[in-house]
């Protein structure tokens, strides 16, 4: 038996706030808008609960995100192109999330050029991964990106049944 919680709107209050992990503490509802305010943070966990709804597009303001995990919430919608700002984010977690995508903003291709890894449901493969984002590159499908990823040999990507894990190694 597990009790859910709104998000505490008092977080917006700590401007200097770096880190936030909330994950698994039963919040519910929408992913707050508000903290688009918390430009220090770094580092943004709230993975396994039961966030809904759209992914907010004001989150582009967070251009001090390195990692970021939104994975196994209830997620709907598109990836949003605004968030072509986070140009330090180097980890990106969206898998468990089966109502988002289905592809990637090609803005993201020529911004995110930090991101070394990406953990998304083989659905989200559906849309081509941007070019840039090596060695992901190319990947048109779920199943040939499992097959190249099998191929591949490198012992930096895990492939299971629920998501595709890639640590890029280099810049392209």
């Amino acid at each position: 038996f597990k009790v859910f919680f709104s998000v505490p709107t008092s977080l917006t209050t700590l401007t200097a706030l770096s880190s936030i992990d909330l994950e698994d503490c039963g919040l519910t509802g929408p992913l707050p808008d508000a903290w688009s305010s918390l430009t220090h943070l770094t580092y943004l966990h709230v993975a396994k609960n039961r966030f809904s709804l759209t992914l907010p597009t004001s989150w582009s303001k967070l251009i001090n995100l390195v990692s970021l995990d939104l994975s196994d919430n209830f997620m709907l919608g598109t990836l949003p192109v605004a968030w072509s700002t986070l140009g330090n984010l180097q980890q990106l977690s969206l898998d468990g999330n089966p109502g988002l995508g289905p592809s990637f903003p090609l803005a993201w291709s020529t911004s995110m050029l930090s991101l070394r890894t990406l953990v998304v449901d083989p659905v989200m493969l559906a849309g081509i991964l941007p070019t840039q984002w090596q060695p992901l590159a190319g990947l048109g499908s779920t199943a040939t990106a499992v097959r190249r990823l099998r191929s591949s040999g490198s012992s930096n990507v895990n492939v299971d049944a629920c998501a595709i894990s890639a640590v890029r190694t280099g810049r392209a």
